[in-house]
This record gives C-alpha cells, sequence and structure tokens, in this order.
C-alpha cells in the first residue's frame, strides 16, 4: 500500500431492525428509490410518473392514454402540474381487464 495515500473505508448505513423503523427508513426515500408506492398512508392523488408506477406503465404509454381521454387529469388550484385520482385509475384497469384486448 503506498505511504501516501490514506486507507479506503467503506461505511456501511444503519439498516433499522424493527418493523416500525423500517416504515420510517423507507417513508424517507423517493418512490423511485422504494420501487413502487408506499401504501403505509393511500394518496387519493398521484403524479403522473406515480400515476404510471402505480399501473406498471411507463410514463410514455400513460401520456398516451392521457391524451386518449382514457383518463382524465384533475387541475389542482395554485398547483403547475396535473394530478391523477386512484379511483380513476383503479376503473381504467377494470376496463382494461374487461376489454376484448385481455383476453
Amino acid at each position: 500500500m503506498d505511504a501516501h495515500r490514506p486507507a479506503l473505508t467503506i461505511v456501511q448505513p444503519d439498516l433499522p431492525n424493527r418493523q416500525e423503523d423500517w416504515i420510517k427508513f423507507f417513508s424517507n426515500l423517493s418512490l423511485e428509490a422504494r420501487g413502487g408506492i408506499s401504501f403505509s398512508i393511500r394518496p387519493r392523488l398521484l403524479t403522473r410518473q406515480d400515476a404510471a408506477t402505480y399501473l406498471s406503465i411507463s410514463p410514455r404509454l400513460f401520456d398516451e392514454i392521457v391524451a386518449r381521454g382514457d383518463i382524465t387529469p384533475i387541475k389542482v388550484p395554485g398547483a403547475r402540474r396535473k394530478a391523477f385520482e386512484l379511483p380513476d385509475l383503479d376503473r381504467l384497469v377494470d376496463a382494461w381487464k374487461n376489454s376484448p384486448e385481455a383476453r
């Protein structure tokens, strides 16, 4: 080992041991880092990205679905982005299940 270089130290993060601590740990991560949506508190409205994740489709495909009028975005007063209501997303999935293409 070179005498002029300090030794490399690898620090492992402290991971929670109890279930309550894991909930806090994951709630502080972004949706993408969590690998999905946390349902400890079920939101009523989702962003475009979260709605696509909820439906297990790409954001691009979700945009196409919105453009076709299959789901209507909600304009939240004072917000720049539009949101999507969970029951609307659930109805969309139900419609997909009952479509002839699903068979």
